[in-house]
């Protein structure tokens, strides 16, 4: 069994924008990018690790921050192991 690959630039593009926003609160009602839930999002996000080699375990970036900002680049770097 071969060991993870890097991401392509496809996947590296559809990562960037699945994290450019905050991850929406857990319940169903409340969407994030694209109108996805947060079930949604982390489901997209752990197929494009899957398909890459890779186990996605728990983000930082998911949990959110004080005061309600997002830092889309760390959200980024922190899921493509940058």
């Amino acid at each position: 069994m071969d060991g993870p690959r890097p991401f392509t630039p496809v996947e590296l593009d559809r990562i960037r924008h699945l994290t450019s926003q905050r991850m929406p609160a857990e319940h169903p009602v409340h969407r994030g990018i694209d109108g996805m839930s947060a079930a949604e999002i982390r489901r997209q996000l752990e197929q494009l690790h899957r398909r890459a080699g890779r186990c996605r375990g728990l983000m930082v970036w998911e949990l959110g921050t004080r005061g309600g900002w997002h830092d889309a680049e760390a959200a980024y770097l922190e899921e493509t192991g940058g």
